[in-house]
Formats: C-alpha cells, sequence, structure tokens
C-alpha cells in the first residue's frame, strides 16, 4: 500500500510525494528499490499539444496536455500512512492519518532526518488540519488545542467537541467549528457580505 499527496508548484506542474513502505512491488525506473520506508518527491509538468482531427476538407483543433515525470527527492520517512503535506520555510511538514506531525527540510542532505514534532508527551493527536492559502497558513487542531504549522509549535486552548463526535468519515461538522475557531481569534478574515473578493493572477 502506498499513500499519497499533491502540492501544486505553478499552472504548469503539481509536485506529488508518495509514502511508499520498505517491503512494496511499487517500482520501477523511476523508482527504485531503497529498503527503507521512504517519502518520493515527483514532479509532473505539464505543456500543452495541439490535437488535429481530419475529415475530409474539415480540420478540427483543440489542445490536450502532455507532460512528463522526474524524480526530484527521497526522503528516508519515519511513517508510511496516509498524510498531508504542506511546505513553509524551506521545509515539508507532514500530518500523519495517526495524528502526528513531522518536518524535514526540503534540500537533500546526507545529515537530513525527518523530526517528529508532535505530539509530545501528555499531548493529544491531531484530529483535523486547515490551510488559510490567502494567508500562507496551516493550522493543525487536537480535540483540545490548535497551533500554527511551523518548527516552534505554540499551542492554544480551544473546543472544538468532545473526542467521540470527531468522525473521519464525516468530518464537515469538525471543520466547521475550526474554521469558527480561527475567526474568532482573528487568525482569519472573513470578507464582508457583499465585498468582491480580489482576482487572482493565473
Amino acid at each position: 500500500m502506498v499513500y499519497l499527496d499533491i502540492m501544486p508548484e505553478s499552472d504548469r506542474s503539481i509536485r506529488v510525494l508518495v509514502a511508499i513502505p520498505a517491503r512494496s512491488n511499487f517500482e520501477n525506473s523511476l523508482l527504485p528499490p531503497c529498503g527503507v520506508d521512504s517519502i518520493v518527491v515527483l514532479r509532473y509538468a505539464f505543456r500543452p499539444v495541439e490535437n488535429v482531427w481530419r475529415r475530409g476538407s474539415r480540420i478540427l483543433k483543440w489542445p490536450l496536455w502532455s507532460g512528463r515525470w522526474t524524480l526530484v527527492d527521497r526522503i528516508d520517512s519515519a511513517f508510511c500512512e496516509p498524510f498531508r503535506v504542506v511546505t513553509r520555510n524551506n521545509m515539508y511538514y507532514f500530518v500523519t492519518g495517526s495524528g502526528q506531525l513531522y518536518d524535514v527540510d526540503t534540500a537533500p542532505g546526507k545529515d537530513r532526518k525527518m523530526r517528529l514534532l508532535w505530539p509530545t508527551a501528555n499531548t493529544a493527536s491531531i484530529v483535523e488540519m486547515i490551510e488559510d492559502t490567502d494567508a500562507g497558513k496551516s493550522y493543525a487542531f487536537t480535540a483540545s488545542s490548535f497551533f500554527h504549522i511551523d518548527s516552534k509549535i505554540t499551542p492554544q486552548l480551544c473546543d472544538i467537541g468532545p473526542a467521540d463526535e470527531i468522525k473521519p468519515d464525516d468530518p464537515l461538522p469538525v471543520l466547521r467549528r475550526c474554521a469558527q475557531t480561527l475567526v474568532q481569534r482573528g487568525l482569519v478574515k472573513l470578507p464582508a457580505a457583499g465585498e468582491p473578493q480580489p482576482a487572482k493572477a493565473n
């Protein structure tokens, strides 16, 4: 079993991070055997290709997208389970399905090592994560606290409901309470009613 998350890089490329266990048949020329649990970082670059279809004197043209995979990096991993990933300040931050948070430098190096940032002693596991793409910030929530995802964690108390109400197969109620917490603390600003949304450049 392998697990992955996708990160947009630009309007022409994406980065795919794949968690591969040490014993896996998910190997090919792009992913040679490694022998340890690892995170493989791939890039897929798109390019437009014009497709032409001829029928008699008629010529129809429409754009298609082609692309190419490249291996960017391979990281020795401390986990192999479902995860979500964000990048901040040249670091990858991984929030795992079991509620852990790891970080590792994005730059390859022989001394690079994945670190467990959360949970620490006497702290609860992460149950949800919210990304504020406009501000470039991400927040992790436990049942009783939340914190900005960074190398230095400063948890703040909150209440997103009893732990037995946090259901992975129905995340919307918990996500709503997490979002309300961020708005109430002034960490996320909602647009005023009728206020036009700013256009984003492609």
